[in-house]
């Protein structure tokens, strides 16, 4: 569906194109096929890029961040993370910087790195229930290190 779509759209660089390119990729995501869902995301990201949207830029990286998710990818979704990140602080943009924190937060735990991601999220816990953030906030709460033990589990269960 998403492929006849972007056939009727110009050719030209445009914020329509550079979406549909990474949802495309999303439908693509359980069909087992990764090299065109990087394709579709890179074509999308230097879109992206050549349009100098800050806000689409973190929105692709964010997005892509998912449709990329595989082992083999972990290294490429840090840096993507990170910056967007860089982008959303830079902007004021809080909703997404707490995203990016998110998700970047989801890959040094994925790659075993303990040294301060128990700090990264009880700092991004605190910021994210400051901003009311509640999606997010569930969201650490089943990812945190801390949920694990029992004054952890007493602790989340406070918050909540």
């Amino acid at each position: 569906r998403g492929g006849r779509a972007l056939e009727q759209l110009p050719r030209d660089d445009s914020e329509v194109r550079c979406r549909l390119l990474l949802l495309l990729a999303g439908e693509l995501f359980y069909d087992g096929r990764p090299a065109e869902i990087d394709a579709l995301f890179e074509d999308s990201l230097s879109m992206a890029r050549r349009l100098g949207d800050r806000r689409l830029l973190i929105s692709v990286l964010t997005y892509g961040f998912s449709v990329r998710w595989r082992r083999a990818t972990i290294a490429d979704r840090e840096q993507m993370a990170a910056e967007a990140i860089k982008l959303a602080r830079e902007h004021g943009d809080v909703r997404s910087e707490l995203l990016a924190r998110f998700l970047l937060a989801s890959v040094h735990f994925g790659l075993g790195v303990g040294k301060g991601l128990e700090a990264e999220v009880v700092e991004s816990m605190a910021f994210v229930c400051e901003q009311r953030r509640y999606f997010l906030e569930l969201a650490a709460i089943t990812r945190s290190p801390l949920s694990s033990t029992r004054t952890g589990s007493r602790t989340v269960s406070t918050m909540l």
